[in-house]
């Protein structure tokens, strides 16, 4: 049965009252909007979730990049040593006393042909204290090894050798020197080590820093 035109206009005038009322209320009002923001919310979420997720894939992946270029990088490196603490001089031959200094102090007849290039680095300084770093990059691995092997021998020297580490290790390496203390620090192949609880662990980023452990004595 259909709704007289009287019955239609106390509807709808009933209709229009109720809405006032509510929209009166700040309690329903309130309601009604967190409602609307969970649907909200819930749409928004179905839409995002899978461009976060692809997000983070991409952050993963540009971490692993990362790393394994760097990897590379230090690959290429694996022949190469920094010797510091070597007296400079005007027009020096590097070479020649590179290997005078290897043959003295390394018990090793190191020859020119075991040397692929070595040259200071960095501009010259008036400060004769402080002679530049010498990079060293030898014919093979098994040149380079002898003679880090034999670092200790410079001890009681101003002679310091280390390995030749990407611009990343070696900000690594520093930080890890301030936490552990340079005689707790040293590298193998360009892995960063230390020692926690007497055994020797890698550090490979800087969240491998924040280990509570203190590290025991390493000879350099």
């Amino acid at each position: 049965m259909p709704f007289t035109r009287e019955q239609k206009s106390e509807i709808s005038t009933i209709i229009s009252d109720t809405i006032t009322a509510l929209l009166d209320n700040e309690k329903f009002i309130e309601t009604l909007s967190n409602k609307i923001m969970q649907v909200i919310e819930i749409q928004v979420c179905k839409i995002t979730a899978p461009l976060i997720s692809e997000i983070e894939e991409v952050k993963k992946s540009n971490v692993t990049l990362t790393q394994e270029l760097d990897n590379l990088r230090q690959y290429t490196r694996r022949n190469s040593l920094r010797i510091f603490g070597i007296k400079e001089d005007i027009n020096e031959d590097v070479e020649r006393k590179i290997i005078e200094t290897f043959n003295t102090y390394c018990n090793v007849n190191m020859k020119a042909e075991s040397i692929d290039r070595c040259h200071r680095i960095g501009k010259p300084s008036d400060n004769i204290n402080k002679p530049r770093a010498i990079i060293v990059k030898f014919t093979s691995y098994r040149y380079k090894n002898l003679i880090y092997r034999s670092k200790t021998k410079f001890r009681n020297t101003k002679i310091v050798i280390k390995e030749d580490l990407t611009r990343t290790r070696l900000e690594l390496y520093k930080e890890a020197c301030s936490k552990f203390g340079f005689k707790n620090v040293w590298t193998v192949d360009g892995v960063i080590k230390t020692k926690i609880k007497g055994r020797a662990v890698s550090i490979n980023k800087m969240d491998d820093l924040d280990a509570e452990e203190q590290p025991m004595n390493h000879a350099n």
